[in-house]
């Protein structure tokens, strides 16, 4: 079974390792054992220093992201949350106490934030990212998507196919489960009664009553493993994931048609922006759909060899933002790319 990427924890002795390793490659095992072994020459950590400044690391392993009014929330693996008041021309970072590894993030109605961390907690912001305090799921299962659904009510799903809920900021938590042995990978509220709900085996399920019952719809064909999803309705929608796999259903999950698209690589991220459908994935992909059933690769993100999951209209004509491993962060302008495409 997959599931989210999370890295390794490292420590500042492995960061400088990495550091000088890539920087005088020939001579990495002298300084690597020297590093180890405390011989003569003293340590000099200032880039170390320099880059540990900079709001973006080279170890950052972004997941998600949210837009509340004009500030632009980024949260990823070892605690990091990274902070944007000019839709992601410029960041500011905030490290949360025992780097928990954060892999999903929503906007509540009240305008508060709710991060989820994969050690089984929530983290919920009153104040844009800045302050956040965390509450324990009450649950064993190991989570892997939220959503907050228009009554703020804040929904997480996981694994044994588990769905929890909780009515009051995370104190208290209501669970069911469909008591299969599966993975749910995504959770999306359309409106204030409609939900959609993918996951591992191809599994689709429904609620049509704001989450007080679920329904599992027609599967996905081949079983297959969505990482993302993007429901329109009830009835219309895409989900994504592994070789370079796009499905489109209009009939509420029943029957899936497979889309065309130009790669094979794993895809993690699916979001619309203006009329444009956007899917990003591993080794820099970024896709667009084209025309109906088609997709085309952006020629500009051949050079990005990082993966990417984070995939987030800005506050800026055309603008959005995309992220993932190795401290990828970078701004796109969808219409100039569309103007340069496409391979």
């Amino acid at each position: 079974m997959i599931t989210k990427i999370f890295p390794l924890k490292i420590n500042i002795l492995s960061i400088y390792i990495e550091y000088i390793g890539r920087c005088v490659r020939p001579l990495s095992g002298f300084i690597i054992l020297c590093a180890v072994s405390a011989c003569e020459a003293p340590l000099n950590l200032q880039g170390v220093a320099r880059q540990m400044a900079n709001p973006v690391h080279r170890f950052d392993q972004f997941q998600a992201a949210e837009n509340i009014d004009d500030v632009t929330v980024v949260v990823g693996a070892y605690g990091a949350v990274l902070i944007s008041k000019d839709q992601g021309r410029s960041w500011r970072r905030n490290q949360l106490a025992g780097r928990p590894p954060l892999i999903d993030i929503a906007k509540c109605p009240n305008n508060s934030l709710v991060a989820l961390d994969y050690k089984g907690r929530v983290w919920l912001s009153q104040d844009r990212g800045d302050h956040w305090r965390a509450r324990k799921i009450d649950s064993s299962e190991v989570p892997q998507a939220l959503a907050c659904d228009p009554r703020g009510t804040i929904w997480v799903v996981g694994s044994y196919s588990t769905i929890m809920s909780s009515s009051n900021g995370g104190q208290d938590w209501h669970k069911t489960s469909l008591d299969e042995d599966l993975i749910l990978t995504s959770i999306q509220f359309i409106n204030h009664r409609q939900a959609v709900i993918t996951g591992e085996f191809g599994t689709f399920i429904t609620s049509a009553d704001a989450g007080q019952s679920w329904r599992q719809e027609g599967a996905m064909p081949n079983e297959f493993y969505p990482q993302a999803s993007f429901l329109e309705s009830l009835d219309a929608g895409w989900v994504v994931g592994l070789n370079g796999r796009i499905y489109h259903t209009r009939d509420g999950g029943k029957t899936w048609q497979q889309e065309l698209t130009a790669t094979d690589s794993p895809l993690y991220g699916i979001t619309r922006l203006n009329n444009t459908l956007v899917s990003v994935g591993e080794r820099g992909t970024v896709l667009f759909r084209h025309q109906a059933g088609q997709w085309k690769r952006l020629q500009s993100s051949d050079a990005m060899q990082n993966f990417l999951r984070v995939v987030l209209p800005v506050k800026q004509p055309d603008g959005l933002l995309v992220a993932g491993s190795g401290g990828a962060l970078r701004l796109i302008n969808l219409f100039d790319a569309e103007e340069n495409c496409c391979v």
